[in-house]
């Protein structure tokens, strides 16, 4: 059990030091850290509940992920597998297909934080969708990441994503129930 405090302790400190890399104000950076330490459950385990995979430089998919028998990869960025915690979308343009990029901020399975660039072009044709996905390591720091950082809206998504590792399909269907009650209450 205290391994597992000890993973969820770094995991705490890791995205706590996002937000004071990012240039946030301490007090905000402070408030977010209590409510990470208040909220992630003392038995959350990152490598227990988080999914890791590996992190390409560059991907292809076919039908809207990457798990399909047209599935190519190419050179792993980095020696530890990563889960995905947020993407900031920087541009996006569209003709007959879609181009974005962005920053990918990734959880480490040795919990580090990695920033990395991703371009992405999605084609659409008669229902098929195929990806491709160029990636590369931010080295300058996590700074990139967001303009306007807020550590209380990363806080929140975090916990979010805890959440629904620990509790996955039980927390989606109490929601979804919650959602179906107030919508009952407000049609009367």
């Amino acid at each position: 059990m205290q391994q597992n405090n000890n993973h969820r302790d770094s995991f705490v400190k890791a995205v706590t030091e996002l937000g004071l890399q990012n240039g946030a104000f301490f007090d905000e950076c402070e408030y977010a850290e209590q409510r990470l330490a208040r909220e992630i459950p003392p038995d959350f385990n990152p490598l227990k509940y988080f999914k890791f995979e590996p992190i390409y430089n560059f991907e292809v998919g076919r039908n809207g992920d990457y798990i399909t028998t047209h599935h190519y990869t190419h050179n792993p960025l980095f020696a530890n597998n990563g889960f995905m915690l947020d993407f900031t979308e920087t541009k996006m343009t569209s003709t007959i297909s879609c181009v974005s990029e962005g920053y990918e901020l990734w959880l480490l399975d040795n919990l580090k934080l990695v920033v990395v660039y991703s371009c992405q072009m999605r084609v659409t044709q008669g229902g098929i969708i195929e990806l491709a996905t160029y990636r590369h390591r931010v080295k300058d720091g996590l700074y990139q990441f967001r303009l306007n950082f807020d550590p209380e809206y990363f806080a929140e998504l975090v916990i979010d994503k805890v959440l629904d590792a620990m509790c996955g399909e039980e927390r989606k269907n109490l929601f979804d129930d919650l959602s179906s009650t107030l919508y009952k209450v407000s049609t009367r």
